[in-house]
C-alpha cells in the first residue's frame, strides 16, 4: 500500500512496498500494481491542491457559499481516487459549483491525462479494444459506456476550441506571387462505415513566381451561422502582411474547384 511519508512545498515523497515473488511475469504484475498505487497516492495529493478552503467565493456578480463537503471518486490513469471536495451554491439555489473540478479540468470524472489517453485510444480503436487495452496494459478496468462518454466530451471540447485555433505559416524562402483558394478532396475514416471516404476541404495554396506550390493549408471554416455551402474562410488562414516574400496580390479561385467564397488580400470578396 502506497502512502505519503513526507510533504515539502510542491514535493511529496511516496513510499510503497513491492513483493517480488513467483515468476518474472508475476513480479512485473506486482510492480505494475505498486506503480499504480504510487500514481493514485500522488494524484490524490495533486487533486487536493485544486480544492477551495471553504471560504465564500464569487463567480462574476454571484456570491457562492459552501453547500456541503462530500467525497467523489475520480478516474485516473492509475486507478480510481476518492477525494473529499467542497461543493458551492448561491443563496437562491440553482447549479452547484465545484472549484476542484473546474481548476483541475476534470472531464466526466476523469483527470486530464486519463481523458487524453482514452480519447487517443478511442480514435484508433473500437471501444471494446480500448477497454481491453486499458485492462491488459494499464491495469485499469473501465466500462465501455464510460470510455465513449469521455471520448465524446473530449471531442466536443476540441470542436468548441477549433474556431480559436490558428494556422502557423512556415518560413518560406522564396517570394510568393499567387495565392489560390480551392476545394480539395481528403480521404478520412468514417464513423458509421468501415474504410475511408472522400470529403471536401477548403484549401489555401501559395505559389512562387515560377508557378511552383510552396505550401498549402486547410483553414478553418466560418461559423455555421455565417457559412455558405462549400465555403472556405481565407481570413482564418492568417495571411502575412505584404512584404518582399508576400507581396499584395489578389487571391483567385481555382478554375477546377467547385464554387467557393474567397477574398482578395485587401478583404474584397470574390467568387468563382
Amino acid at each position: 500500500m502506497a502512502k505519503v511519508v513526507k510533504r515539502s512545498g510542491n514535493e511529496v515523497t511516496v513510499e510503497v512496498t513491492v513483493r517480488l515473488d513467483g515468476t518474472l511475469l508475476e513480479m512485473e504484475r506486482a510492480i505494475q500494481e505498486a506503480t499504480n498505487e504510487v500514481g493514485c497516492c500522488a494524484t490524490h495529493e495533486a487533486l487536493g491542491r485544486f480544492d477551495a478552503d471553504g471560504s465564500p467565493i464569487r463567480l462574476g456578480e454571484i456570491k457562492l457559499t459552501v453547500r456541503e463537503r462530500n467525497p467523489k471518486e475520480y478516474q485516473t490513469p492509475y486507478g480510481p481516487v476518492q477525494v473529499e471536495r467542497y461543493i458551492y451554491q448561491g443563496s437562491r439555489g440553482g447549479r452547484v459549483y465545484c472549484p476542484l473540478e473546474h481548476g483541475a479540468r476534470i472531464v466526466r470524472g476523469a483527470t486530464p491525462l486519463f481523458a487524453s489517453q482514452i480519447s487517443h485510444k478511442y480514435a484508433q480503436l473500437n471501444v471494446r479494444s480500448v477497454q481491453t487495452d486499458l485492462q491488459q496494459n494499464h491495469g485499469r478496468k473501465v466500462s465501455t459506456s464510460y470510455i465513449q462518454n469521455v471520448a465524446e466530451w473530449v471531442g466536443s471540447i476540441a470542436t468548441a476550441k477549433e474556431e480559436e485555433w490558428e494556422y502557423e505559416m512556415p518560413a518560406l524562402g522564396s517570394a510568393i506571387a499567387t495565392v489560390v483558394v480551392g476545394l480539395d478532396g481528403a480521404m478520412i475514416p468514417m464513423a458509421d462505415s468501415p474504410g475511408y471516404r472522400e470529403a471536401m476541404a477548403g484549401t489555401v495554396s501559395f505559389y512562387d513566381p515560377q508557378g511552383e506550390r510552396r505550401h498549402t493549408i486547410c483553414p478553418l471554416p466560418p461559423r455555421p451561422s455565417t457559412a455558405k455551402p462549400n465555403s472556405c474562410s481565407v481570413s482564418s488562414a492568417r495571411l502575412p502582411e505584404p512584404s518582399s516574400i508576400f507581396p499584395r496580390r489578389s487571391i483567385w479561385a481555382s478554375p477546377t474547384a467547385r464554387p467557393v467564397i474567397g477574398a482578395s488580400s485587401n478583404n474584397t470578396p470574390i467568387a468563382s
